[in-house]
């Protein structure tokens, strides 16, 4: 009887979920899910295309998600993650309006200035790094020009 409990017990603790307290991923990226750790070149990037008004909000903050702007003080748009590996930054947030969608950067960082950018979005539900990887293996991010305003 002793065995078969603790045989029983032994099955049940390998089937436990196992939590990652790390906030990175399998693949050597950095994960962040707070704005304030946005390097100064992407912020500076964003207010040039966006206007001085763009904001995010971080994962667990309320935001306007539809057209309607039921929070007045609060951005249309929630930052999903940050994710950095050497010079590689890549951010996803969640763009509410009309519809929701997941917006995507990538942007290669070299002495604080960004050589490269790639911009996308997409329907799919990007939580993560991975997903993020996943889907643009199946195709499933949109990829789009990118408009810069200058004063």
């Amino acid at each position: 009887m002793k065995n078969t409990i603790f045989f029983m017990l032994l099955c049940f603790l390998f089937s436990c979920k196992r939590e990652n307290n790390s906030l990175g991923n399998s693949k050597n990226w950095e994960i962040y899910k707070n704005v304030k750790y946005f390097p100064i070149p992407i912020k500076d990037f964003l207010e040039a295309s966006y206007g001085n008004d763009f904001k995010l909000a971080n994962p667990n903050e309320k935001f306007n998600i539809t057209d309607v702007n039921i929070y007045p003080d609060k951005p249309h748009q929630q930052l999903c993650f940050l994710a950095n590996k050497k010079n590689i930054w890549r951010l996803v947030y969640i763009q509410g309006g009309i519809g929701e969608s997941n917006q995507f950067y990538e942007f290669e960082i070299n002495n604080d200035t960004i050589s490269k950018i790639k911009k996308g979005w997409s329907f799919e539900n990007i939580k993560t790094n991975d997903s993020l990887d996943f889907y643009m293996k199946k195709g499933n991010i949109n990829f789009e020009k990118i408009k810069i305003k200058y004063k």
